[in-house]
């Protein structure tokens, strides 16, 4: 496994999002990390319902000793607050209005690196949480690296934009990322085919996640992350 500089600012990262879960009450659930390589690259493909996304599946990457170099919109990259963090980290700008291929150049030489690349292939944060369309960027990634697609799903992290609704409360609620068996695909096969299967494999783990998740727990952060 790679091992970055700012590695140890992303286990600190991750042990604040840990202690603000317990604080709040949450529960905090991962299942399938075991899907997720040990070591050698992977892309995590996951659907996005929220700003907590990132956060949930870093932390059942972390139990495999694993650290996912998300791409990342390139707006938050030129934020003083956000920018340093997210560069020393190791993640991935992406210009979502001009050179996008730039990011999958340096999401590739990652991959070649043995790193795990995280990647939202809707684009952003669904406000319907139905698993949209997916681009075809990840399904590149794999076809061109061999790395294992693994689909993901996170659930549960949307009741912070419900939050500004009168009567939503935010203690004690359930969060959940469940990890798939990673998509096949053949050398060669078309990158819209392989992300048609992939979409539909995370579309039936967030379904999953959502009929699993109570509409609120009795708090703890239990689920082993």
């Amino acid at each position: 496994m790679t091992v970055h500089v700012g590695d140890a600012l992303y286990a600190g990262v991750l042990g604040l999002g840990r202690a603000g879960a317990a604080a709040m009450g949450w529960t905090v659930q991962a299942t399938g990390v075991e899907h997720i390589p040990a070591e050698g690259p992977a892309v995590l493909v996951s659907n996005h319902v929220s700003y907590l996304d990132p956060l949930l599946l870093g932390l059942a990457a972390q139990r495999r000793g694993r650290w996912v170099r998300y791409l990342a919109k390139r707006e938050l990259f030129a934020r003083r607050a956000t920018g340093w963090p997210l560069r020393t980290m190791g993640h991935i700008p992406v210009d979502r209005g001009g050179d996008a291929a730039a990011s999958l150049v340096a999401a590739l030489r990652a991959l070649r690196r043995g790193e795990v690349v995280g990647v939202y292939p809707e684009g952003t944060i669904s406000r319907t949480l139905v698993v949209g369309h997916g681009k075809t960027g990840a399904a590149r990634l794999a076809l061109v690296s061999g790395a294992p697609l693994v689909p993901v799903a996170v659930w549960g992290g949307q009741r912070l934009h419900m939050g500004r609704r009168p009567g939503a409360r935010l203690r004690g609620i359930t969060v959940t990322c469940r990890i798939g068996e990673p998509v096949d695909y053949g050398k060669g096969e078309q990158p819209s085919a392989v992300t048609e299967r992939l979409m539909a494999r995370i579309r039936a783990l967030a379904d999953a996640a959502a009929d699993a998740v109570p509409p609120r727990s009795s708090g703890g952060t239990g689920g082993g992350v």
